[in-house]
């Protein structure tokens, strides 16, 4: 299946995950503020990904209006090359190194404990040279993202998702462990 085919499934999923968030937001759910953390990898098109994916890490804050829909704050770290001159990169290219953004979330529940969630969200992706004298730099980019979540009670959920870094190109790969307070 092509890269293409398997974004359009995302997306679409996401869309479905997100429309029905914000038509059944209007009932009445507990609101709550919660935290998350994630592991996964970072993949790209661009030269930064030429020998394959990097490790992320991520964190979110966010504020659950209903069962269906939150609203969070979250920050990715795209690669971890801080010196590619170390590792013989000696071509100049940007490398999407870290995004922080605000994204909406809607959840879609499939059974007991089980959903799949869509989101949309933009933000600031900072941007540095690959060589020595590395130039800063800085995109707003728009994020797009779906996947599966899995409440296991007592404000604790984990959540297996991909996101798409739209302008820097970036896709995310990641697991995360949600708590709700």
């Amino acid at each position: 299946m092509s890269r293409h085919k398997t974004w359009r499934r995302a997306l679409a999923m996401a869309g479905i995950a997100l429309a029905w968030g914000f038509a059944a937001s209007a009932r009445a759910a507990e609101p709550g503020v919660y935290v998350a953390l994630s592991v996964g990898k970072a993949d790209g098109s661009g030269p930064a990904y030429k020998e394959g994916a990097d490790p992320s890490l991520g964190m979110a804050v966010g504020w659950r209006v209903s069962e269906q829909l939150a609203v969070e704050g979250f920050t990715r770290e795209l690669s971890f090359i801080r010196f590619p001159e170390l590792f013989g990169r000696t071509d100049a290219y940007q490398i999407p190194d870290r995004h922080v953004g605000l994204a909406v979330e809607g959840t879609l529940a499939l059974s007991e404990g089980w959903g799949v969630f869509g989101r949309a969200g933009i933000g600031r992706t900072k941007m540095v040279g690959s060589t020595t004298g590395r130039r800063l730099d800085t995109v707003t980019d728009p994020t797009l993202g779906a996947g599966l979540r899995y409440g296991l009670g007592s404000g604790w959920a984990f959540k297996l998702g991909a996101e798409r870094y739209g302008k820097s190109k970036v896709n995310a790969y990641y697991l995360a462990l949600q708590y709700q307070f």
